[in-house]
């Protein structure tokens, strides 16, 4: 027997599927539904998958972006000035280039001067990205020589400073209070090799000492180092030379800290293909997407369900029609493609509804972070999301519309002729219904639970004790770097601008921090006590360069000792005060005032402890308490801090902001205007992980509760039309309407209270799993766990009980004809 030609394949094929769109047409409340529900299902998955490719998956959008690694120290990214110079004497590369950030202060011509955000960028950056100017041209290799230094700038901050005026090419700018030309601008989208980092001004290194005032051979470990493969070199050649060059580092590093006295220290390079994010930041990308991937496809299964019983319903209105098909010689496989062309056109349409919901999240998702984010995305469905999306419905359509297929299939051809539209009253076909209306509840009990834990965590946020009092501060943010002060002077500036402003009207105490409390920053370092002095013991603390009156202004109340003063400057004995973890971790049963510690190991220099005070939260809202150390900022300058005031009951927090832009400006016309803003407004970066959390898991968990719904009221009203007839003769029998009504909707209660119990053991299990991140809330929260079920079963009994009532309302007679 010949087998058939391809051709006549691919005719019957399409002769099947063009039927299949048919047919459906036909049945528009079907299709829709089975549409929306897979689309929905699958869409939720292709928009977590978006993000997902583009943090962990996605190569640069750059040409030949194949060629492209990251330079690794270990799992940390920055390099040093003279590392990113020893990778670039390698030969396994064709380009190397480094790049960094920092806050610049940006004048054209008279204009007041505005804080930008700087790239300091090796010469090749362009180059080794191969890419072209939007306008005038783009760094050139080597060119150290030139007179006058230059810099691009960055396409987003050109529309928006400049209106896209192509005359600003050749114009003088000025960088920190110095002269730089503009020689062209960066292409759209596209200033950095590394993922979500943005720019307003990109600097070329050879004028790092104009921008900075530091050679770049001193910038010690800020450096994010990409580089190009020469041609014919494997990842694997690169590694062995990189191997080489970290053992010339390790060397000459080691004999530089025998000569400080310090210990040597490991040292390794490796390369990694330039995909996604960072190393240092894959585990936590991974970890997030999976499990957001994970809660996408509990979405997912609640909808393919759906579609399960849809098609349940829609085959069983047909089960005389395939009987007949069989009669006629038509066989079971014939009939299963016959049936399953159906579940390819509503997987195609399906697949289109869920690419255009990716595309629709893709462009909001960016816009949820804030405008002055460290970091910005910007995401694009690219054929990895396509063939995801297409994957993902096909497969749901091809599980869930088998199962039924195949029930169809099973029945005998009499009985089926005999029976007509009766599949589906049988006793498997109720069982199957039954099992797919267990899962979607289930599985929505368990995406509600965790919803609900995590929004009522997000409302607790606000009553956590934080150790001080936010409310009623204004912080005003100043970076004064670009100055290029020196300690003393930069001290100076610092304590005439706390003077001004706690002599201005309505100011009840005001203070400045090198790191704002719960803003997302912490830094950390080696502390060593006069109890343990052995620098080998030093173990790590968190600390902060703060002002005078720092602990009174916030609201941190002293537990012994006293506070910082305006005395405690450079020429002062050097001093600190711990908290209640620190004092308790290194001075048990001690009394801490009086004893000293020190930063730098016993080599010194010393600092006296002055003060205890209590524990706060200073990163995020979840945190244990920390070790946490403060030292006056006179003792320890910096160039980068944050005044913070109190407002005076009464006074007005605007003016107080208006006040401090001032006087800064009187104090230094070159400082760009500090960002004023409310302390609790700042923090808010506190709460983007709940808030994100809560809002992710609060909508999906809506959405399963729709998908849910749709579910009993389809199986409850499948089911009550299904048993017309025997309803039609037990009301005639005179049966009564309560008993015969907890008849009904006795099935589809028992499901959905299997459903909620299986959903709520589930959502135990991962409570546990949760419990971290849950603020004032626990994961085994009552309220939730309560609320959940009820809500469950007040939702079956509405979903099924119009069904019920409508069939109950047809006169026997009808009901007994109505086959």
């Amino acid at each position: 027997m010949n087998s058939p030609a391809p051709h006549d394949i691919m005719t019957g094929l399409l002769a099947d599927l063009t039927q299949s769109a048919r047919r459906l047409a036909a049945v528009p409340g079907f299709t829709i539904a089975t549409i929306l529900s897979i689309g929905l299902g699958v869409g939720v998955n292709a928009s977590v998958f978006t993000a997902a490719n583009e943090l962990l998956l996605k190569p640069l959008a750059v040409p030949r972006s194949g060629e492209l690694v990251r330079v690794y120290r270990g799992h940390h990214s920055p390099l040093g000035g003279r590392e990113l110079r020893a990778v670039q004497s390698g030969t396994s590369f064709a380009q190397v280039f480094g790049e960094t950030t920092f806050g610049a202060t940006f004048t054209v011509g008279g204009s007041t001067p505005e804080r930008v955000r700087a790239s300091l960028a090796s010469d090749n950056l362009f180059r080794g990205l191969e890419l072209m100017p939007a306008a005038g041209r783009l760094f050139v290799d080597g060119a150290a020589e030139q007179a006058g230094q230059e810099v691009v700038l960055a396409h987003e901050f050109w529309l928006r400073r400049f209106g896209g005026d192509r005359r600003v090419v050749g114009q003088g700018v000025r960088l920190n209070d110095h002269a730089f030309t503009v020689i062209g601008v960066a292409p759209a989208g596209r200033s950095s090799a590394q993922l979500g980092w943005w720019a307003d001004v990109i600097v070329p290194t050879r004028d790092a000492k104009a921008l900075t005032g530091r050679v770049v051979d001193s910038i010690q470990g800020s450096f994010y180092v990409t580089a190009r493969l020469a041609p014919h070199v494997t990842l694997a050649q690169a590694d062995a030379e990189l191997a080489v060059i970290a053992a010339r580092i390790s060397r000459a590093d080691s004999s530089d800290r025998a000569l400080q006295g310090s210990g040597a220290r490991e040292y390794s390079l490796r390369a990694r293909p330039a995909r996604g994010v960072t190393e240092e930041m894959r585990l936590p990308a991974t970890m997030a997407s999976g499990f957001l991937l994970a809660v996408a496809l509990l979405v997912l299964v609640i909808a393919a369900t759906n579609v399960g019983n849809l098609m349940l319903a829609r085959n069983a209105t047909r089960r005389r029609e395939l009987s007949v098909r069989m009669a006629l010689g038509a066989s079971r496989s014939r009939l299963m493609r016959f049936l399953l062309s159906e579940a390819a056109v509503l997987a195609v349409l399906a697949a289109s509804v869920a690419w255009l919901l990716a595309a629709w999240s893709a462009a909001l998702l960016p816009q949820l972070l804030p405008a002055d984010a460290e970091v910005r995305f910007v995401l694009s469905p690219d054929w990895r999301v396509f063939a995801f999306t297409v994957l993902a419905a096909g497969v749901a359509m091809l599980v869930f519309g088998l199962i039924p297929t195949r029930e169809a299939l099973r029945r005998d051809l009499v009985e089926g002729i005999k029976e007509g539209a009766s599949i589906g009253h049988g006793v498997d076909g109720a069982r199957l219904r039954r099992r797919f209306l267990v899962v979607q509840v289930a599985l929505c009990a368990l995406l509600l639970t965790t919803g609900s834990l995590f929004l009522r965590s997000l409302g607790r946020a606000s009553s956590v004790n934080l150790g001080f009092r936010p409310q009623g501060i204004v912080t005003a943010t100043l970076d004064i770097g670009g100055r290029q002060l020196g300690d003393v002077a930069q001290v100076a500036f610092f304590d005439r601008l706390l003077a001004e402003v706690r002599a201005s009207t309505g100011v009840e105490s005001a203070t400045y921090s090198r790191i704002v409390e719960l803003t997302g920053s912490n830094s950390e370092t080696g502390l060593t006590t006069d109890v343990s002095p052995d620098s080998a013991q030093a173990r790590s603390v968190y600390f902060n360069t703060v002002g005078a009156d720092y602990h009174r202004t916030l609201g941190i109340p002293l537990l012994s000792g006293r506070d910082f003063a305006l005395t405690d400057g450079a020429s002062a004995p050097r001093v600190v005060i711990v908290n209640e973890t620190l004092a308790a971790r290194e001075w048990p049963g001690l009394d801490p005032l009086g004893h000293r510690v020190s930063f730098a190991g016993p080599a010194g220099p010393w600092y006296e402890v002055i003060g205890v005070s209590r524990n706060v939260k200073y990163h995020t809202l979840g945190e244990d308490a920390k070790p946490f150390v403060t030292v006056p900022q006179g003792q320890w300058p910096s160039s980068d801090l944050a005044l913070e005031v109190r407002v005076a009951p009464g006074a007005s927090a605007r003016d107080i902001m208006a006040t401090i832009v001032r006087v800064t400006r009187t104090l230094d016309p070159l400082v760009a205007p500090p960002r004023t803003e409310l302390l609790t407004t700042l923090q808010s970066v506190a709460l983007l992980p709940a808030r994100a959390s809560a809002a992710v898991l609060g909508g999906i968990g809506a959405l399963a509760f729709l998908l849910a719904a749709v579910g009993v009221a389809g199986v409850a009203a499948f089911t009550v039309t299904q048993r017309r007839r025997e309803i039609g003769v037990r009301v005639a029998l005179g049966a009564p309407p309560a008993a015969l009504l907890r008849s009904i909707l006795g099935d589809t209660w028992r499901a959905v209270a299997i459903g909620a119990v299986i959903g709520l053991a589930l959502a135990l299990g991962v409570g546990r799993l949760i419990a971290g991140q849950l603020y004032g809330v626990s994961f085994a929260d009552p309220v939730t766990f309560i609320a959940v079920p009820i809500v469950l079963l007040v939702l079956a009994a509405g979903a099924a009980w119009r069904p019920a009532r409508r069939v109950m309302a047809i006169a026997p007679t009808e009901a007994l004809k109505s086959e």
